[in-house]
């Protein structure tokens, strides 16, 4: 009787577990961008721009050109003689030589004391990222405060401080961000770093979670998003600290402004992600943040600009906010 009383109990508990396992491994259905229509919806993504053949395009549109994740950390040594040998400027800037590019992206990564992470990170992004032979930078944002980690705001202040650092293109003036993560590697040479006419989570196939899409709203670890669309969703919000919420609410954000997000197909955007510590959940991650919050309600202090050979990295304090 005492076991069958244990049993019954617990069936609540066990009858979740089972659902939570089944969505874990449910193949979510969920648009995608024709692989025959990318290179145009790449190219439409820059409007005003009249004479495209002025600009060399990407190298590699999609396609299963699965390249080799190296997870092992490089020496400084090797990433001085990266740096050299891919011409890659201060700062962690590239451009292909032979023409201007039409993609301008900036790849921002929030981040906070993972520096074997970082090493193997850079090293990949940009053996991956100068074979497509588009335009990117690399932007370390760092939260030098001991608060909890806020990924939504640490992106915002990468998007802000960007902005002032590169200016305005009027020859070119879409430039995209990339948000991303600093624990995910892309895999496929086809999935390109740049925007699409709407928002693109990029990372729909990742290894820790069986290359399934989690749910079909998720928009977080990889994200491109252009610069119009993202000041008028007023960015991330900023209340999310601890891990968890700011990409499901960004993602109710762009619905309410009439944005839609694309993605490629799962074999193109595939993703490697690398062994870490799991985050300290944040107590607000089930909440709805007001639009009010964001890139115009950001709160923040630059302790230092570091430009590397790499990357540049923005030190941060956020314990004003």
């Amino acid at each position: 009787m005492g076991r069958f009383s244990f049993l019954r109990s617990h069936w609540s508990v066990f009858c979740a577990l089972c659902i939570i396992g089944l969505l874990n491994n449910f193949p979510w259905s969920y648009s995608t961008i024709p692989r025959d229509e990318i290179g145009e919806n790449l190219r439409s993504a820059h409007p005003g721009l009249a004479d495209y053949s002025r600009f060399c395009d990407v190298k590699s549109l999609p396609g299963v050109k699965i390249v080799k994740v190296n997870e092992t950390v490089p020496h400084e040594q090797e990433l001085s003689d990266l740096a050299e040998k891919l011409d890659v400027r201060a700062g962690g800037q590239w451009n292909p030589s032979s023409c201007r590019s039409l993609y301008q992206s900036v790849i921002v990564v929030p981040y906070r004391r993972r520096p074997d992470q970082l090493k193997i990170f850079v090293k990949h992004m940009h053996n991956f990222l100068s074979q497509q032979g588009l335009e990117y930078s690399i932007v370390i944002v760092n939260q030098a405060d001991e608060e909890l980690f806020n990924r939504g705001a640490l992106l915002n202040v990468g998007f802000l401080e960007t902005e002032k650092i590169l200016g305005s293109d009027k020859k070119n003036p879409s430039r995209c961000y990339v948000f991303h993560d600093v624990d995910l590697l892309p895999e496929n040479l086809g999935n390109i770093y740049a925007c699409t006419r709407q928002p693109r989570h990029m990372s729909v196939a990742v290894s820790s979670l069986r290359y399934t899409l989690p749910y079909p709203d998720i928009v977080g670890g990889a994200l491109a998003v252009a610069v119009d669309q993202f000041r008028v969703v007023n960015g991330f919000p900023v209340s999310y600290a601890g891990w968890g919420g700011e990409d499901d609410d960004l993602g109710r954000r762009f619905k309410a402004a009439g944005l839609s997000v694309e993605r490629f197909e799962a074999d193109v955007s595939r993703y490697r992600m690398l062994v870490h510590k799991k985050a300290v959940p944040g107590e607000a991650r089930f909440k709805q943040a007001s639009l009010s919050e964001g890139l115009s309600s950001l709160k923040y202090s630059v302790l230092s600009v570091q430009k590397t050979a790499l990357y540049t990295q923005i030190n941060v304090d956020l314990s004003s906010s």
